[in-house]
């Protein structure tokens, strides 16, 4: 098994740009502070086509689950 991060958020995953979580890039993480994957204020449904192209992101890497952790719920 392996994981894997998008950085900068939603849109890394727009953008397809991942890094491999290794224990040895995750290690020592919590001491740190802030996040090694940093952050945008992308969201993918405000962007034409964004949830198409993340489902199409998925795919290509073969992922089987997505978890997004952060973030605010949206206004309804």
């Amino acid at each position: 098994m392996s994981l894997v991060g998008f950085l900068d958020g939603w849109r890394g995953v727009l953008d397809n740009n991942t890094i491999e979580l290794t224990l040895k890039k995750v290690d020592g993480i919590l001491i740190e502070g802030g996040t090694i994957l940093r952050t945008s204020r992308t969201n993918v449904r405000k962007v034409e086509g964004g949830i198409q192209k993340c489902v199409q992101v998925l795919k290509a890497n073969k992922l089987d689950a997505l978890i997004a952790i952060g973030g605010t719920t949206p206004n309804p």
